[in-house]
């Protein structure tokens, strides 16, 4: 065994918390343990073991003696009668996943001895306390209250939804309560339906009031949610736009990784009046809970209640009842399962925008339709 962790879901199967631990602490969850297992000699290899694809000097001699040997006898002939040279090895050891959150079967990736010190020298992290899950929902934070401290390595990212060309009010002022202890570099990640305007000035200026080096804003372009004003696409169009989306995402992630600033985005006179002006009008004259209502479909099921991060929607007599505390996240709307709700007829008859009904899953930094 080389680490153990502790996971706990919510009743929903969702994670509550991940932290590592050891054999002797009794777990809040579900006890989960990484451990080492070599492969044993096999009647399909000729009784020897599979080799390992991710040491360097095994690879670099399974060159050697397959297409060097290809190149020996036959070189000349590359490009012309011998188009190309096709071979199922090497592979990596399968990988496989749960089916569910709460399955807890074993899990297989492939690993190599020297993993650990690869990877330190690239990331700077022990990867075996770089498995703990490292993403900090701003919403559930939010939601409870919570401004205590949050344990980050150097690299802050903060990925956040745009309301008018801007990181959302609740976001900013979060941000500017909490104290992130480790942190010295921020980059900000802003999806949108459209633009983001002059958000990167003001970023800049929240990070600059936190302390942080502040490394840029990449805007990433994502299905439109905001239907109290504009319309979502159909599933099949926000499928597109999402994966869509991979390649930038893409980007930004191997600049973050390198510790790289993002490219600055010019903005024009327009983009300034979007952030400024219109962002300052936005709040007090459209931002408010009102003209929010359930109809007769509504099965009085809480969701609306659970994904609302400012506690403004409580359930009375089996329906929802909006307070005067929204920031129009349009969270309510979007995640009701039976589409009951409505933000007066602006509303009626759009597409709802919610990622995970797509079908799409992530893999690695890119996304794949299902």
């Amino acid at each position: 065994m080389i680490a153990c962790y502790d996971v706990s879901l919510d009743s929903d199967g969702y994670l509550d918390s991940y932290k590592r631990t050891d054999e002797n602490t009794p777990a809040k969850g579900v006890k989960w343990y990484a451990y080492l297992e070599v492969h044993t000699p096999s009647a399909w290899f000729n009784n020897q073991t599979y080799v390992d694809t991710l040491n360097k000097e095994a690879i670099e001699k399974f060159i050697d003696i397959t297409y060097e040997t290809y190149k020996k006898h036959v070189g000349d002939e590359f490009s012309k009668t011998i188009p190309s040279i096709f071979t199922d090895e090497p592979q990596f050891t399968r990988k496989n996943t749960l089916k569910n959150s709460t399955d807890q079967s074993d899990v297989v990736i492939p690993w190599t001895d020297d993993i650990p010190e690869t990877y330190k020298a690239c990331y700077g992290d022990d990867i075996l306390d770089s498995l703990q899950e490292k993403l900090l929902c701003m919403n559930e934070r939010i939601k409870s209250s919570d401004t205590g401290p949050v344990k980050t390595g150097e690299k802050l990212v903060v990925v956040v939804p745009t309301y008018a060309w801007r990181i959302p009010r609740v976001v900013s002022n979060w941000i500017g309560q909490t104290e992130f202890a480790g942190a010295k570099n921020v980059w900000y990640l802003m999806s949108c339906g459209s633009g983001i305007g002059n958000a990167d000035i003001y970023n800049r200026k929240l990070s600059e009031k936190k302390g942080l080096k502040h490394m840029g804003t990449a805007q990433i372009i994502m299905p439109e949610n905001y239907i109290a004003m504009f319309n979502a696409p159909d599933v099949e169009i926000a499928k597109k736009i999402v994966v869509a989306a991979g390649p930038d995402i893409a980007k930004v992630v191997l600049a973050i990784r390198h510790g790289e600033h993002l490219p600055e985005r010019k903005c024009g006179l327009g983009g300034r009046m979007e952030s400024g002006l219109v962002n300052s009008v936005f709040y007090p004259v459209f931002v408010k809970a009102k003209a929010f209502y359930a109809d007769q479909t509504c099965t009085g099921c809480g969701k609306c209640v659970k994904v609302c991060p400012l506690n403004n929607v409580t359930i009375k007599d089996k329906k929802p009842v909006w307070g005067k505390h929204c920031t129009h996240c349009m969270a309510c709307i979007c995640h009701c399962p039976a589409e009951a709700i409505e933000y007066g007829r602006k509303s009626v008859g759009k597409p709802r925008y919610c990622f995970e009904n797509l079908g799409i899953e992530e893999t690695g930094t890119l996304l794949r339709n299902q």
